[in-house]
């Protein structure tokens, strides 16, 4: 098995002589970056370096139908089939024996988590060891690969926000670089206060997602009386309108059971809400703090939005309290 590192990786996936030197590709970490792989699978399918084209193996069809996708082509037209995140298939000792040792027509890649146990792969198999956070240097080779034609004057903003620190993760990255693409360079400057603040507070805002969505009220109003003045009142109902369609979404698609797209959807919500806090919460009660969110917004819109969102708080922990969502 030929074992490489995330930075060896960034350099070699260009080249379209790495992607035919493996059957298995296996991408290996701490956490599942969703929109990394999303913008990595699009950059490759569009600059035509994968040696078939891609498709992607729903989690339910991969459980019960694999045979007939990796064993079967059409016409002798072969394919790169994305399996998404192995853990959702821990259980499925036949399936993960029969992908570690995939020997078949077509060519595989998916991820598994490092504490994954009983996987071993072939020794023809790539696997790619994937980085929890990174640093500049390593933010900028993702730059190159998805955006290389960014100004100069944006990459010399990303040093600002990273300003030394190596505590970034590879998601949050893609999305400055999603950013960076959107925002006019003449008005770049205006913009680095806003977007510093949120990259450079992420850990609480974090803490206040895991708060509010735990139902821990006290957590989430220490945390709320110290931030809260931080963002202007739309940022807020921007947030927690992205929080709660996300959850909804969430739910949504793990009630359809199809993991994968639930996966990728509840990237910014807590860990927890995927693994076990969304049985706490109904559609239609998501549906009913989305529409409160759009009365906030409204009538801020209006100029006369007092203390919405501290009602906003209070009504959701005081239904959690008495009656439960």
């Amino acid at each position: 098995m030929s074992v490489i590192s995330f930075k060896k990786f960034l350099q070699s996936a260009v080249e379209e002589d790495f992607w035919k030197s493996s059957k298995i590709f296996c991408f290996k970490g701490s956490d599942f970056c969703s929109i990394f792989f999303s913008k990595l699978f699009e950059f490759l399918e569009c600059n035509q370096k994968l040696p078939y084209s891609k498709k992607s193996l729903l989690a339910e069809n991969l459980k019960n139908e694999y045979h007939s996708y990796l064993e079967q082509s059409i016409l002798g037209n072969y394919s790169f089939y994305w399996l998404g995140n192995l853990s959702e298939h821990a259980k499925n000792t036949k399936l993960l024996n029969y992908i570690s040792n995939y020997d078949g027509l077509h060519t595989i890649s998916f991820f598994i988590p490092n504490d994954f146990k009983n996987f071993k792969l072939s020794q023809n198999a790539v696997q790619i060891e994937i980085d929890s956070n990174i640093n500049i240097d390593d933010a900028k080779k993702i730059i190159a690969l998805f955006s290389p034609k960014m100004p100069d004057k944006k990459i010399a903003m990303l040093g600002k926000i990273f300003n030394g620190r190596n505590d970034i993760d590879i998601d949050s990255v893609c999305m400055l670089v999603n950013y960076f693409e959107l925002i006019n360079i003449n008005a770049l400057d205006n913009s680095f206060a806003y977007i510093a603040k949120i990259f450079g507070t992420q850990p609480v805002l974090s803490q206040l997602s895991n708060a509010f969505w735990t139902k821990s009220t006290k957590d989430f109003f220490n945390i709320w009386q110290k931030i809260e003045s931080s963002y202007p009142e739309v940022f807020w109902v921007i947030f927690w309108s992205e929080q709660v369609w996300k959850a909804y979404h969430t739910i949504l698609f793990l009630s359809q059971k199809n993991f994968v797209k639930a996966k990728q959807i509840s990237y910014g919500l807590p860990f927890s809400f995927i693994n076990k806090d969304f049985k706490n919460f109904k559609l239609a009660d998501l549906t009913s703090l989305y529409e409160n969110l759009y009365e906030i917004d409204f009538a801020i819109k209006k100029g006369s939005s007092f203390y919405s969102l501290d009602l906003f708080y209070l009504s959701y922990f005081n239904k959690n309290l008495n009656s439960g969502i």
